[in-house]
């Protein structure tokens, strides 16, 4: 079972948020009852005293316990726990006949929901031994002991459905998320080289922070290598220019193809360095021999400038690259009235 975990003082997991308001549900509505004329359990001191250690249970349980530090099993120990108090309560008078094993069938109800199957079973005997605690020593009703041999059963049965039911119940979701994952992925991939594609590319420019630098790439005289080799060679071209950038581009840089042949790429804080990353991208790309090279644009994020600005800067960048005879890096900077490019 995968379950959520808490810390001592923060947020237990969910299996035993639920446990300690079954807990406190259970203390408080005794100690009222206690108080109340004519009810069961009027008066009695000894039922009072456990209802108290219900509700000190469950604020033990919730506030107290590092259940991280220890598997999700563990929360397993909170079952004798509750079947002790639901045994000494009947034995103090405190729940009416009708209830008593409705109180077995919650608490194997919950371990179902919350642990894997044939757990149940595993708390059978406890369940049996919690069970018949109220009938020793003392007279008990015709057949009432006997009893044991349909509500513990009927118990574990519920517990073993509840476990199978929310079993499947977390398998779907899981495998709805990773559709769902899957989808929002391809949503964002390039399907020729496996990087992000131009939505992608879109939010890698919204994100940019001051002192990020932005490259564009574009490949030089690709229209020549589809009209010499055929379109299946330009798209290994850029097949094969995805696979060196993704392997290129680590940490928190990022690469995405904006467009046809030209790609982005983002370095985080490199600043006015991203050309010396963008001149070591396009060395390492021409000792590849290549069907052809690239050219590089960078530009600067600056603080107050909208990636559009940026963007704009790179292009322009790109551009000069394009005229300077390809295969080279240029790079934007600003001047006091708008991004100009050397």
């Amino acid at each position: 079972m995968d379950a959520s975990t808490g810390t001592a003082g923060s947020r237990p997991p969910a299996e035993v948020r639920q446990a300690a308001l079954l807990f406190l549900f259970s203390g408080v509505l005794g100690m009222i009852t206690s108080f109340i004329p004519g009810s069961l359990g009027y008066g009695l001191n000894s039922l009072r005293v456990i209802d108290a250690a219900a509700l000190a249970v469950a604020g033990v349980a919730f506030f107290l316990v590092p259940w991280d530090r220890w598997s999700p099993r563990i929360t397993l120990a909170l079952v004798p726990v509750a079947l002790l108090l639901i045994a000494l309560s009947e034995r103090s008078g405190g729940v009416p006949a009708p209830i008593y094993g409705v109180w077995f069938m919650m608490t194997f109800a919950w371990v179902g929901m919350w642990h894997p199957a044939r757990t149940s079973l595993w708390c059978a005997p406890v369940g049996v031994a919690a069970y018949l605690i109220p009938f020793v020593g003392r007279p008990t009703p015709t057949g009432y002991a006997s009893s044991v041999f349909i509500a513990v059963p009927a118990a574990v049965v519920l517990g073993e459905v509840m476990s199978r039911t929310c079993d499947a119940m977390r398998q779907a979701q899981a495998a709805q998320r990773d559709a769902m994952a899957l989808l929002a992925k391809a949503n964002l991939t390039d399907d020729l080289t496996g990087l992000g594609n131009r939505r992608r590319g879109n939010a890698l420019l919204d994100d940019l922070a001051p002192d990020d630098a932005l490259l564009m790439l574009d490949l030089d005289l690709f229209k020549q290598v589809n009209d010499t080799y055929g379109h299946p060679a330009g798209d290994a071209l850029l097949a094969d220019l995805g696979r060196f950038l993704e392997d290129e581009v680590r940490g928190s840089d990022e690469v995405a193809r904006f467009g046809g042949e030209e790609f982005i790429v983002t370095l985080r804080s490199a600043g006015i360095a991203g050309a010396e990353k963008a001149e070591l991208l396009r060395t390492r790309w021409e000792q590849r021999a290549p069907m052809t090279t690239f050219s590089v644009g960078v530009a600067v994020h600056r603080a107050g400038h909208s990636p559009s600005i940026t963007f704009a800067a790179a292009d322009r960048a790109l551009y000069a690259a394009k005229m300077a005879g390809r295969n080279c890096v240029r790079t934007a900077w600003e001047s006091k009235n708008a991004v100009a490019v050397p």
